[in-house]
């Protein structure tokens, strides 16, 4: 080590062509200095490379400056801090994370510390930074100070240079530091005692928190304080802080703190004893670490994955990640991390043989874990490894070995008041009853019962709890899912509201154009006016006529649509007002551009005339004439349109009386089809009728429903007709009227074989202006017209079924008792 610190030294006394090589060696001196326990050279090597990052403005300097807090601070828990502020550092230049910078930064602090020697030397560094006045390398070192206090299990030193630590960060103006440590001293505050103050610490944090909402540096102070919450045993909040802090990450596309997140709410769900939930959280980690190419951390993720898998018998799949975890642990052998991933490896190894049932091949596995685990920097878990020892042995029938195996795990895990602890006394005490029983000893066995009975009844009791907390836990869960999905909803209403706003704007627009056109026109013709003679003029009269009736009919839209609206006629004004506009823009467009014609060709005749052109007068006089009848033609079918609202927002239905439906069907089927006949001679179609010759009179308005049956004979003549003219000779067009008396009353059905119709034109049938007919030859009122008459003037129902190739079926359902009061 001393070599490698001389050869790099050497390096940096040399003129450099680069400054940043420069600063990334001194990081390297730094981390070397660091392993080899010279904290204050190798801070002043820190120091010194971010003062010439600075200088000059090396964006990735500022994370490899973070990067070497962290391996500083290895050991405590400013580790975190520090992984995630070059997490931050990276995402904000668009850099790599700057342990990929090119220089290798595995090194860690040997296996063992002397505690007690390493704060001497920290102790002289801190005097140094404190002479510089230099309140973040003061904070680092009191945190790492106060770690080595609680590993030499003097509490009160460690509180006392952690308060220090803090007080340096709020110096330095770092307040996501200051607040990060106060949270991790949540987690030190146990005790009756203690409590008062880790609530009041809980409650500065969390406003923090609150005031950074949605922030990266509140999710970071959220991770260490749902530990906090996890030492109280409030697996709940622990779970609802790591849960929010986990969705303000995954919002933002973080990638560095995510896993650690992740990981917590992993070990929650391990907790409540529900492996396959925590498999989703360890997967989603060390998946995000693998992305970063975290591999500090990685191995430890794939045990995790792997001793879940385990424990829900996915062996094979387990396997895989044992594997993967034993490769990384084998590139870092000197660092105290990889020892403890190696004793991982054995240990899931070990598991993973005694859930497939070979014990003899798990006894070596378990046994090189438990000597890792005696070394130093071992992960303290002795207990575990035991009692997997003692349980191959008692599988094995070796019972003096499994009891000796599990009198060490019982004499380790009853001194250890955590939840692993609880779980192993109870495991091993129930394994040594079996055992002595076994051997014949009951007095030896009597113990262990006593207490098997009770951390029985103790854990009984935590997995009702554990129960409880993980339905509170879903409900955390349902909860921010259904926020999530009103915020979604609240996105999608409001893009939909800029797309309505937009295309108001793109109506108001050609609203304008169309109004400058109009204005344009009349200009036109208002020059055209003062030009013509006694002819032009009476000209202009048939035209102002014409739109006089336009806007006649137009005024007489508006009154029709105020009274659908007073009578709720209709139940969407948007889509009446919509129909209305586009069924009179067609004629008037008509009117517009042929008085247009009109004009020009009266010009033209006035200029054939003064050259004594009269044929050229006379041909120019048929054409106005053609003309006219246009402008007559399409007058009339704005007037028609006009008469079929009118008729569509009647308040009544004329004199009910008793009828003989079958007479009126029939009547009505025949006058349809001679009218049709009248029309277009070469149509032909069968007609069938089917009528209920027992059939009671009817109370009906014997007009409307005339009309009705004869909008449904005429749609289906269209619909074989339609099809007839796309068919073959071998089609025969077919109508069939049915009538036939039901429980509800007398039912009416009109089928044709026609073209059909798709789901998407049966679900608009009867809205109003709603037509399959090309332009001009249908209103699309009259099944409009029909379904008000049925439903609301007789009380009754229409329905329609159809299939596209095969044809339609209209059936009206009428009461057989009188409707007269029903209102429209």
């Amino acid at each position: 080590m001393k070599a490698r610190i001389d050869s790099l030294q050497r390096l940096l006394t040399k003129p450099s062509s680069s400054d940043t090589l420069k600063v990334i060696r001194l990081h390297a001196l730094a981390r070397l200095c660091f392993a080899d326990l010279q904290f204050k050279r190798g801070l002043l090597a820190t120091r010194q490379a971010q003062m010439l990052t600075k200088q000059v403005q090396y964006a990735n300097g500022v994370g490899l400056y973070q990067q070497t807090l962290a391996a500083f601070t290895y050991t405590t828990s400013l580790w975190y801090y520090y992984e995630f502020q070059s997490g931050i550092a990276a995402d904000k230049h668009q850099l790599a994370p700057p342990f990929k910078s090119g220089m290798s930064f595995s090194l860690g602090y040997p296996l063992s510390l002397d505690y007690s020697a390493v704060n001497r030397q920290l102790e002289t560094a801190l005097t140094y930074f404190t002479a510089e006045q230099d309140a973040e390398m003061m904070a680092v070192i009191l945190c790492f100070i106060s770690t080595n206090y609680r590993y030499l299990h003097k509490v009160d030193e460690s509180l006392k240079y952690l308060d220090r630590s803090i007080q340096a960060f709020r110096q330095a103006h770092q307040f996501e530091a200051f607040y990060y440590l106060l949270a991790y001293k949540t987690r030190l505050l146990q005790g009756p005692n203690r409590l008062p103050e880790a609530k009041r610490l809980e409650g500065l944090v969390n406003q923090f928190m609150t005031r950074h909402a949605n922030s990266r540096q509140a999710a970071l102070i959220a991770y260490q304080l749902s530990w906090y919450y996890v030492t109280r045993n409030q697996l709940v909040r622990s779970f609802e802080v790591s849960f929010k802090a986990n969705a303000v990450l995954e919002r933002q596309g973080e990638v560095h703190l995510r896993p650690f997140i992740l990981e917590n709410l992993g070990y929650i769900y391990t907790t409540l004893k529900a492996p396959k939930k925590a498999l989703a959280y360890y997967k989603q980690a060390a998946w995000l670490l693998e992305k970063t190419n975290n591999q500090s951390r990685l191995a430890w993720m794939y045990n995790k994955v792997a001793f879940t898998l385990i424990e829900l018998k996915r062996f094979d799949e387990a396997n895989d990640y044992i594997i993967k975890a034993k490769r990384l642990a084998d590139t870092g052998l000197g660092s105290l991390q990889p020892k403890v991933d190696l004793a991982k490896y054995y240990d899931a190894t070990g598991q993973r043989l005694m859930g497939l049932g070979h014990y003899q091949q798990a006894v070596p596995n378990l046994l090189k874990a438990l000597q890792i685990d005696h070394t130093p920097g071992g992960n303290g878990l002795a207990f575990y490894f035991n009692f997997y020892l003692a349980q191959c042995y008692q599988k094995l029938g070796n019972f003096p070995a499994s009891i000796s195996y599990g009198l060490k795990s019982y004499q380790k895990a009853i001194g250890d008041s955590s939840s692993d602890g609880r779980v192993i006394t109870l495991k091993s005490s129930q394994l040594l009853v079996e055992n002595y029983q076994r051997q014949g000893q009951p007095m030896a066995a009597y113990p262990y019962l006593k207490t098997y009975y009770l951390f029985r009844k103790a854990m009984d009791d935590q997995n009702a709890a554990n129960r409880l907390a993980e339905i509170e836990i879903q409900t955390i869960i349902q909860k921010a899912e259904q926020d999530k999905a009103r915020l979604e909803q609240s996105r999608l209403l409001k893009e939909k509201e800029n797309l309505q706003q937009r295309w108001w704007l793109f109506s108001s627009a050609a609203a304008l154009v169309c109004t400058l056109i109009l204005l344009s026109l009349l200009y036109r013709n208002n020059q055209h006016k003062q030009r013509a003679n006694s002819l032009l003029n009476q000209q202009k009269q048939e035209i102002e006529r014409h739109r006089s009736k336009a806007e006649k009919a137009l005024q007489d839209l508006k009154v029709t649509q105020d009274q659908l609206i007073q009578k709720e006629k209709l139940a969407n004004l948007g889509e009446l007002t919509a129909g209305i506009a586009h069924e009179i823009q067609n004629p008037l467009n008509f009117v517009i551009n042929y008085s247009e014609v009109s004009a020009d060709l009266l010009n033209d005749q006035k200029l054939a005339l003064v050259k004594s052109d009269f044929q050229g007068a006379q041909l120019i006089a048929d054409d106005l004439i053609h003309t006219l009848h246009k402008i007559l033609h399409h007058g009339n079918r704005a007037s028609s349109i006009v008469n079929g609202m009118l008729e569509h927002s009647r308040l009544d239905s004329g004199e009910k009386r008793p009828i003989n439906l079958n007479a009126l069907a029939n009547e009505c089927f025949k006058l349809a089809f001679h009218g049709l006949r009248a029309k277009d001679t070469a149509f032909n179609c069968q007609l069938v009728t089917e009528l209920d010759t027992h059939l009671d009179p009817v109370t009906v308005d014997p007009q409307e429903i005339g009309r009705v049956l004869l909008n449904l004979y005429n749609n289906a003549f269209y619909a074989v007709r339609a099809r007839q003219q796309q068919s073959d000779a071998t089609y025969q067009p077919t109508v069939i009227v049915t009538t036939a008396k039901t429980k509800e009353g007398v039912q009416i059905s009109v089928s044709d074989n026609g073209i059909g119709m798709p789901e998407s034109v049966m679900q608009k049938i009867f809205q109003p202006f709603f037509t399959t007919k090309p332009n001009g030859e249908g209103t699309g009122l009259g099944l409009s017209l029909s379904y008000d008459i049925v439903t609301k003037g007789h009380g009754g129902l229409l329905r329609v079924e159809s299939q596209m190739g095969v044809g339609s079926v209209f059936t009206i359902q009428l009461p057989q008792a009188d409707q007269s009061n029903v209102l429209i």
